[in-house]
């Protein structure tokens, strides 16, 4: 099967320039058009509307696509391979021979080019003037929920939720465990509110794509959970994941970190970060929007929050604000109730960034803590994965079960971490072995940078409760027995 990472488009012979005026271009127009003809497309593939749940959509036009049945006209993250085909593909994967162009190779600048003029030329051009064009929708298949109620819920003691979108993991864990609700309940709500913000909300668009078997993974869990069978500690638990961190072909999902250069693409399978997740009974509900490429382009003068496929995220809080990095479609998504936690990645500030703009918490672990193996990279020495969510302790829940257990072939950066931590440890539950004199971390040397350090052109000057913060944990640590010593070598990366 062909896709966009195997496809080199041809140079002209000429230099051409591309200057798009009016609806197709007036004097370079046509030459790239005749280009973009020229990128193979899969035309095969079966694929679900997420308005009729019919396994009808065809292409239209490069990057725009429509439901034969419903007439939906769709852009973007609109559709879903559906899982009929998600699984011939995979299976198909394996036995095809590698043509001309492996899928590993690059693609070239032009190539790069080409992909992403086509999509603008698509959103331009594809549709007629009387097609309604959605451009990306969040919401899912309508089959797979029906009204769900938001209201708090009383488990069998008496004692009151605070409401499920407002639940931590411990409440959702609780309820699931006294059967005040199922997995399905749970993805049911979620998706409802994913409906409720993009229709009736702000329309965040901290979500690209929604896994038409949510539903279905939902009632598996459910199932052995009747059973007596209890997969780990987040049985049942929605989450959402950032679009570079890839994912198996089952769950109907692709992984294109933004980018319509990588749709359609095969991934091996779940990174080592999502397969943990999953055998410890995660539900992997949508993928969350992001910077395309992590902006690996560097933050200065580019859109933080935007991609090709996901179009322009906000921020939760301020209506057309920054929502800050990369992986700001994963906070948003944590902090608006889209799911009750979130898989970010962070090379410079990517995780502890947007938690900070959707007042929520998040974790950058130590590289190699979590595997980065299938998580499309910036940097070998700085790239992690990691959790959001709302409080500490949920974080540590998602770190506990994200941390690789022993040693990962595809991340060298897994061989060095301690045994201990190699083994498993139980970050939501972790204990401090107190000193006598109450000190718990006497003997540890950390480091730390002058608040200079955050300053560039993209923060500018924090603000005085931020540094005030800094400088407080700094004399905490201290007072725990540290020995703080300042780091003058580190730069401030570009990076996401």
């Amino acid at each position: 099967m062909s896709d966009l990472r195997s496809v080199s488009s041809p140079r002209s012979k000429r230099t051409v320039k591309v200057g798009i005026t009016g609806k197709y271009g007036t004097r370079y127009g046509a030459s790239l058009r005749r280009q973009i003809k020229k990128i193979e497309i899969s035309q095969h593939s079966k694929y679900t509307c997420t308005f009729c749940g019919k396994d009808s959509v065809k292409r239209k036009a490069v990057g725009i696509w429509e439901c034969r049945a419903c007439k939906k006209v769709m852009a973007g993250g609109a559709w879903t391979l559906s899982t009929s085909a998600a699984a011939t593909v995979r299976s198909n994967s394996k036995d095809t021979p590698k043509s001309k162009h492996s899928t590993t190779s690059k693609l070239t600048f032009t190539s790069l080019l080409v992909v992403a003029l086509a999509a603008l030329l698509a959103h331009l051009s594809g549709a007629s003037s009387s097609d309604e064009v959605f451009f990306p929708p969040i919401a899912a298949n309508a089959q797979y929920y029906s009204e769900a109620t938001l209201d708090s819920r009383n488990n069998n003691n008496g004692s009151s939720y605070s409401g499920l979108l407002h639940a931590g993991v411990d409440e959702l864990k609780a309820g699931l465990s006294n059967g005040d609700f199922s997995a399905v309940d749970l993805v049911r709500v979620y998706l409802v509110r994913s409906e409720e913000v993009k229709v009736k909300g702000p329309g965040l668009r901290a979500i690209i794509e929604t896994s038409p078997v949510a539903l279905e993974q939902a009632r598996k869990l459910d199932a052995e959970r009747s059973k007596g069978k209890i997969r780990g500690p987040l049985h049942g638990i929605p989450i959402v994941v950032k679009d570079n961190v890839a994912t198996d072909a089952s769950l109907g999902m692709n992984t294109t970190a933004g980018s319509y250069s990588l749709l359609n693409s095969i991934v091996p399978g779940d990174s080592p970060s999502i397969s943990t997740l999953r055998k410890a009974g995660a539900i992997i509900v949508d993928k969350a929007n992001m910077s395309v490429w992590a902006q690996a382009r560097g933050l200065v003068n580019q859109t933080q929050g935007c991609s090709p496929r996901g179009g322009f995220g906000t921020s939760a809080y301020y209506p057309g604000g920054n929502p800050c990095s990369s992986s700001s479609g994963s906070a948003v998504a944590a902090a608006s109730g889209l799911a009750v936690a979130s898989v970010g990645s962070q090379t410079s500030r990517s995780i502890i960034g947007p938690a900070s703009y959707s007042n929520i918490v998040g974790i950058k672990p130590t590289v190699g803590l979590v595997s980065r193996n299938g998580v499309i990279p910036i940097s070998a020495t700085q790239d992690s994965a990691g959790p959001f969510e709302r409080t500490v302790k949920d974080v540590a829940h998602l770190l506990t079960s994200m941390a690789q257990k022993g040693r990962d072939e595809g991340d060298k950066a897994t061989w060095v971490q301690p045994e201990k931590v190699r083994k498993g440890i139980d970050y939501a539950n972790a204990k401090h072995f107190r000193h006598k004199n109450d000190r718990p971390l006497a003997g540890k040397r950390l480091g730390y940078t002058d608040e200079q350090f955050f300053v560039n052109a993209t923060t500018q000057n924090l603000p005085k409760e931020v540094t005030d913060a800094y400088w407080k944990s700094i004399d905490t640590h201290c007072n725990l027995g540290a020995e703080m010593g300042e780091v003058t070598r580190l730069r401030a990366g570009n990076a996401g």
